[in-house]
């Protein structure tokens, strides 16, 4: 099984690399620059990714990095649908990992999203950590119904206090409350560990989850 997540990016350590970067290995490409070098200014993603890496250690997971700190609908529009497109047409992934969301539908990002669905690719994507104060629920592009909607649940299985209300054919809720996964050596964290929660952590267990079974039914 095959994933791209899209976010941004992915580095590790040495020691992180020999514990999560085994076979299969990570693949990385980056649509900010022309870094071949693993890079990620931020943490987010090298969470998600590596938290991805522990759900579903036989996949092989290909990193993209679509933005350097955090996402905006017009500066990362191109780059995520430029990814999504790769992801599809380079790397044959089975799933795309969307761990972000935005106030209003793209076009070009929309294009993408239904050039990978045509392709039966399963895609997931962050419900919104703006709980009820959000005027329209859900986030976009998880609001789409193309893509897989992830809300966020504690450890007892409880709706998270950040997660929106869920909508008719948007329930599904994994853990996504003191997710603990691997953090970049040259953010200054101590330890290579961070707890973070949000719907992005959520996405990524669920779409590791999809992958597991999906490795299972081959």
């Amino acid at each position: 099984v095959r994933i791209a997540i899209l976010d941004s990016g992915i580095e590790l350590s040495q020691d992180q690399k020999d514990m999560y970067d085994a076979n299969p290995r990570f693949e990385y490409r980056s649509w900010v620059g022309e870094d071949a070098e693993w890079k990620d200014d931020v943490g987010h993603g090298t969470h998600l990714a590596v938290l991805l890496r522990k759900i579903s250690p036989n996949a092989v997971i290909h990193v993209a990095r679509v933005f350097k700190k955090k996402p905006h609908i017009e500066k990362s529009a191109q780059n995520i649908a430029e990814a999504i497109r790769y992801a599809v047409d380079e790397w044959k992934v089975d799933i795309i990992v969307m761990s972000f969301g935005f106030g209003s539908k793209n076009e070009v990002v929309y294009d993408a999203i239904k050039y990978a669905a045509f392709n039966d690719v399963l895609m997931f994507a962050a419900a919104s950590n703006d709980g009820k104060n959000r005027p329209d629920g859900v986030a976009w592009p998880a609001i789409e119904s193309h893509v897989i909607c992830i809300h966020s649940g504690d450890g007892y299985g409880n709706q998270s206090s950040f997660t929106p209300s869920p909508k008719e054919n948007m329930r599904i809720m994994v853990l996504g409350e003191c997710v603990r996964s691997a953090w970049p050596p040259n953010l200054n964290l101590v330890g290579d560990n961070k707890d973070m929660s949000g719907t992005s952590c959520a996405a990524p267990i669920a779409a590791g989850v999809a992958a597991v079974i999906l490795d299972y039914a081959r």
